[in-house]
């Protein structure tokens, strides 16, 4: 899978463009994985989620030069 590119992606695009971006996986394992790639990523300092109610993962942190991200890792319907 290429969640951790999506991801990746995902975090400079929210970074440069201050905004919650939508990372889309096919399924609830995936959706675990591209959360994990979040937390492994030599980039980010820290980060934290919430489920929220349609199933989706709110993802939000900072790197390690200070720029915040905000993540929003959902199933594909």
């Amino acid at each position: 899978m290429k969640a951790n590119t999506s991801v990746e992606s995902a975090i400079t695009r929210s970074i440069s463009h201050n905004a919650i971006v939508r990372v889309n996986v096919p399924d609830k394992a995936s959706q675990t994985e591209a959360l994990e790639d979040v937390s492994r990523m030599d980039k980010v300092a820290w980060c934290d989620y919430a489920g929220e109610n349609d199933g989706s993962l709110d993802v939000w942190g900072t790197t390690e030069a200070g720029d915040e991200f905000r993540l929003r890792i959902a199933v594909r319907a």
